[in-house]
């Protein structure tokens, strides 16, 4: 009967709505947790912004942290090595910005300069984690 093909079509498309949601909802949440196991330096180094966009220059921090960076020319050098060496992001960043967009010694100075702030960062919330315990 017709009540009948109809009750089995409404089943069926209730089914498939069901595995369908199901489905949708376990790919969320894979892209949630993966997105909450992004540590903050992954976060920092997919963020464009991090070396196109210019240091304040007046900033306290910076002026601080400009008096006792890397001056030594080999030094730095390794360290660049290091960092396009370890993290495909960076290089694939430096690649595509410097030098068009950015000059590289500006690429760097902001990398550098925005990662210790970050590492000055990490080291604060892990001392007032401390504390707190």
């Amino acid at each position: 009967t017709q009540a009948q093909v109809l009750e089995k079509d409404l089943t069926e498309f209730a089914t498939v709505v069901k595995k369908d949601t199901t489905g949708i909802l376990k790919e969320s949440e894979g892209k949630e947790e993966k997105n909450q196991r992004v540590s903050p330096l992954e976060a920092f180094e997919e963020d464009v912004s991090n070396y196109t966009t210019p240091i304040d220059t007046e900033e306290i921090a910076y002026v601080t942290w400009a008096e006792h960076a890397v001056r030594d020319e080999e030094s730095q050098k390794k360290r660049i090595a290091e960092v396009l060496e370890q993290s495909v992001r960076v290089r694939t960043f430096y690649e595509e910005l410097c030098p068009q967009k950015v000059e590289e010694n500006d690429f760097w100075e902001r990398y550098f300069y925005r990662i210790d702030e970050l590492k000055k960062d990490h080291d604060r919330q892990a001392l007032i984690k401390t504390i707190e315990s």
